[in-house]
């Protein structure tokens, strides 16, 4: 079946991110909450009823599920460390059967032409942080022990010293002073460390590796102070046509040409497995670098394009973790 799969894409995450897993999910108790809802009397022991339970939970309409579930408008990256409610876990069925970043590094993945993709400022979404008044809320929970900000899912044991190391980085100040760097850290924690290290190990195998950051800010300010940038999601309207695309085309300057550029770079990578084809004056006529675990190389999408190194100051990050973080590693 994997000999069908001749590339892939992976835009804002990848499985290496820990918003996608529930090392420590609740996800089964959380699944006989919304059973006990739905009126099912169920013992939670028992595996016939877990089977019960995916049948009533199929049967019932998708809005009604997250209604009952209470799945809306929780942010993903939780004040004590957890993700989000319902999350992949590892189980007797489950795909892949080894800690995704130690099999990436040491190369079992199918391997095929990659491209990563992030946004210049992922968590400035609401899905991510929530809102100012949320994520006030989290800095004190942080200030007072600042070992939460690092997500359960990472396999850190002294998760004490490795926040310490983190924070500062970030900040010299307590959290509620400087919200702006709770944003930046859930954005390196969520995306930019774990989608860099996935292309990094995958790149040491000898397949073509892309990674490009997304820069080009459209939409107004996002209302936290001190930081700005282009926030999770905020990307799909320009390669994906809906009524916002079509008004942001007539409206916002440059539009359409960022537009173009991103259709372009993605269904030339769907056919020929590179971002960028020959010289494009779509594309100012630049080479777009693979990207290697020596120069770290990636294309900054903007109005003017640019090619850089080490996005985000990744090495320096990652040095934090590489000191922390322990075996078997399923998300970093």
């Amino acid at each position: 079946m994997l000999t069908a799969v001749t590339g892939a894409i992976m835009i804002s995450g990848s499985c290496l991110s820990p918003f996608g897993f529930g090392l420590d999910s609740k996800a089964r108790s959380n699944a006989f909450m919304v059973g006990r809802e739905l009126g099912l009397d169920l013992d939670e022991s028992s595996e016939n009823s877990s089977t019960i339970l995916l049948e009533k939970i199929q049967s019932i309409p998708a809005d009604k599920f997250i209604r009952i579930a209470r799945a809306p408008f929780t942010p993903h990256k939780g004040d004590d460390g957890n993700g989000i409610k319902f999350a992949p876990v590892f189980s007797k069925d489950f795909y892949p059967t080894a800690p995704m970043t130690d099999a990436v590094d040491e190369g079992n993945f199918h391997k095929v032409p990659l491209l990563f993709g992030i946004n210049s400022e992922e968590c400035l979404t609401p899905q991510y942080l929530g809102f100012l008044t949320q994520i006030q809320r989290k800095a004190i929970v942080w200030d007072n022990d600042i070992s939460k900000m690092i997500d359960l899912n990472v396999n850190i044991p002294d998760r004490l010293e490795a926040a310490a190391d983190m924070k500062a980085i970030y900040t010299n100040r307590k959290f509620f002073s400087d919200v702006a760097a709770i944003v930046k850290f859930c954005t390196d924690d969520e995306f930019t460390l774990p989608v860099g290290r996935h292309a990094e190990s995958a790149s040491k195998y000898g397949i073509p590796v892309y990674m490009y950051q997304f820069a080009y800010q459209f939409l107004p300010s996002h209302l936290i102070p001190g930081v700005e940038g282009v926030a999770h999601a905020e990307d799909l309207f320009l390669y994906w046509n809906s009524g916002i695309t079509t008004i942001n085309e007539k409206l916002i300057p440059n539009f359409e040409l960022i537009r173009k550029r991103m259709v372009k770079l993605l269904s030339n990578f769907v056919k020929y497995k590179k971002p960028v084809v020959g010289e494009d004056p779509l594309f100012q006529n630049l080479a777009w670098p693979k990207f290697d675990s020596q120069k770290l190389q990636y294309m900054k999408i903007d109005v003017n394009l640019e090619v850089l190194s080490d996005m985000r100051n990744y090495t320096a990050k990652k040095e934090v973790y590489d000191k922390y973080v322990q075996k078997p590693t399923s998300v970093y």
